[in-house]
């Protein structure tokens, strides 16, 4: 029999205090929790759950990283800043061969059908109706929610037909 852990995480993450120029944690983000001084960001690494403790500037850096993207944070120091105050700058990456979008297959073919059927409905009107008439038409059919129910609608009202 194997067991593992489920159901979240215990309280036992490693603990990141930024000391040293060139620290570097890098794994997939698990997103914030409450620490003594304010929000800790949880990494989990090859090595375990990291806990970092954070700053306005790395929150900010983190903006746009989602729970379960791979990240790495490496602290650059402290830096003075324009007013006069010493801040901890970081660098935060991200890996985007992992991140970038993959879009549902059925839903890419749904739009691929949705699009043939618009386009088939716009040469319908512009044969019917001509070129201007029909280019007016797709346009603010594209403008609304739904383009080949406008598309429909103004067809109706402009006495073409579909097949």
């Amino acid at each position: 029999m194997a067991w593992e852990r489920v159901g979240g995480e215990s309280g036992s993450a490693a603990y990141q205090k930024w000391t040293q120029k060139g620290q570097s944690v890098e794994g997939v983000y698990k997103g914030t929790r409450d620490g003594k001084y304010g929000p800790n960001v949880l990494i989990e690494t090859p090595n375990g759950l990291v806990s970092c403790n954070s700053t306005r500037l790395l929150m900010d850096r983190l903006n746009g990283v989602r729970p379960g993207d791979l990240v790495k944070i490496e602290y650059l120091g402290k830096v003075m800043g324009k007013n006069g105050r010493e801040f901890m700058n970081f660098d935060v990456f991200m890996d985007v061969a992992t991140n970038k979008y993959t879009p549902d297959e059925k839903a890419l073919a749904g739009k691929l059908a949705e699009s043939i059927q618009f386009e088939q409905l716009v040469k319908l009107i512009e044969k019917e109706k001509g070129t201007v008439i029909a280019g007016a038409i797709a346009a603010a059919a594209k403008a609304a929610g739904d383009p080949v129910k406008s598309l429909r609608e103004a067809m109706e009202q402009i006495g073409v037909v579909p097949f």
